[in-house]
């Protein structure tokens, strides 16, 4: 298919910058002191977590990129999705850890020295050790920005970039035949699939046979790199998440006047909500189930997570083609294969998430928690609740509002295998973009994009009011 070459292509170089970047950026993100921690995490998470849908409305529709000639479009393209997807290398550097303990690797450093003369004979020996425990992580982060570059669709279409993404799910949409689109779509799947055999075979294998090494080292020592870094997350916050708001947002005010007797899409909110809520649950208790267990349940988990890897078009288009099946057919209009489909897409997101939540709670801090329950004292009681809520609760639900996220901005799986009486808010939300900027389609977005937020003030402000209404005996 025209175009997946050029999209190969850019997802190299995509998942090369931002690897130089994600490096030092994960050990910003584990940064011994508590606030600078934590304040990375959010610079971090806040690019990522921004709707492509939204960042390219907001683009696509001003007057300043809409005179850029088609070069200049694709630098402005590769640059707001480098700094889109950086943020996922970054999490996997910091939370994956390494195979092999720094007192391995500096014993094979000693080792090496004492063949020098042999180097010619010992470089696939490098490439065999480096890919078996220092690179490992590396190699990761840099397959996952490779997928996430070569799969993006959702910018390239409101941007005008071609690429195998858009042609694809333009011809899908416009009636062309399943078998023809999976004719066309074979040379990418060929690439998805090498790189994801890649992953499987170098990586997951890896980590489920280990059992020491160490986590990455600690945050940046040196000022310049600090000053380098924060700059970066202030550049990215800008460009992904500032300026796409203010474009919106400067339409509020004027749609949300002649929207408030006009809003006609509470059906499709009410769609993508359900099912982004049903989704996330499902793919979190897909994790829970299979990090009980350290290895055996790891390496299914990670098989199962291979296929929301290969992106929603290429997912999308193997959901409809088996429940067009014979047996199938008769759930076809239904939630269920986008329920499937969400599911397997947010597993991959569930296993990282849930992993990290293992990690962060202190479970003897938990326990202990848990026995102030026991206490006589109302005001020990309620003591006990706060200290669950922050140990544990707050982070929970957080976990469950990111992958809700994910599942209710999701548009292009959500536009292959949306029910007929189920039409999911971005999928109406894309076919209004086509038609050009407007205060009210601004309104829209805007009101679509913060629901999430006002959803997770109000469930956590009705979990604590729960909570202290609870009896006092």
């Amino acid at each position: 298919m025209g175009g997946w070459g050029v999209a190969a292509g850019r997802g190299v170089l995509i998942a090369t910058a931002g690897l130089l970047v994600a490096l030092p950026l994960s050990r910003l993100l584990l940064d011994g002191r508590n606030r600078i921690r934590h304040l990375a995490w959010i610079l971090v998470l806040l690019p990522f977590l921004t709707p492509a849908l939204l960042i390219g409305y907001a683009y696509a529709t001003h007057s300043c990129v809409a005179l850029l000639d088609p070069t200049g479009k694709e630098i402005l393209y590769m640059v707001l999705l480098c700094m889109r997807v950086t943020p996922v290398g970054a999490m996997a550097l910091a939370l994956l850890p390494r195979p092999l303990t720094p007192e391995a690797c500096f014993c094979y450093k000693l080792a090496a020295k004492r063949n020098r003369c042999r180097c010619m004979r010992s470089i696939p020996a490098h490439l065999l050790f480096g890919l078996q425990g220092p690179a490992l992580p590396r190699v990761t982060a840099g397959t996952l920005l490779f997928l996430l570059a070569f799969g993006e669709f959702e910018m390239a279409s409101l941007l005008g970039i071609k690429t195998w993404t858009v042609t694809l799910f333009d011809a899908q949409t416009g009636g062309l035949p399943l078998g023809e689109s999976f004719r066309l779509v074979k040379i990418p799947l060929l690439v998805e699939g090498t790189s994801l055999l890649l992953l499987f075979g170098l990586v997951l294998r890896k980590l489920c046979r280990s059992e020491e090494g160490s986590r990455p080292e600690e945050g940046p020592r040196s000022g310049i790199q600090s000053i380098l870094l924060w700059s970066y997350l202030a550049l990215s916050l800008a460009l992904l998440v500032a300026v796409p708001g203010f474009l919106v947002l400067i339409d509020l005010i004027k749609g949300l006047a002649l929207l408030g007797s006009s809003f006609t899409l509470w059906k499709e909110v009410a769609a993508s909500v359900l099912l982004g809520g049903s989704t996330a649950i499902l793919a979190f208790l897909l994790a829970a189930s299979a990090t009980r267990k350290k290895k055996i349940s790891v390496a299914l988990l990670g098989i199962l997570s291979l296929p929301g890897l290969l992106g929603p078009l290429v997912l999308g288009l193997a959901v409809l083609s088996l429940f067009q099946a014979s047996f199938l057919s008769r759930v076809y209009d239904t939630p269920i294969p986008l329920l499937l489909a969400l599911t397997l897409l947010l597993l991959p997101f569930a296993l990282v998430l849930r992993l990290a939540l293992i990690a962060s709670t202190p479970a003897e801090c938990v326990h202990l928690a848990v026995l102030l329950r026991r206490g006589a004292s109302f005001n020990i009681r309620r003591s006990s609740r706060d200290l669950l809520w922050k140990l544990k609760t707050r982070k929970f639900a957080l976990v469950i509002f990111l992958l809700f996220c994910w599942g209710y901005f999701d548009l292009t799986a959500s536009a292959l295998l949306a029910p007929s009486d189920m039409t999911p808010v971005h999928v109406r939300l894309y076919n209004f973009m086509h038609y050009g900027r407007s205060a009210v389609l601004s309104a829209m977005v805007a009101v679509v994009t913060l629901l999430p937020v006002f959803l997770a003030l109000l469930g956590v402000g009705a979990w604590r009011l729960l909570e202290r209404m609870k009896p006092h005996g």
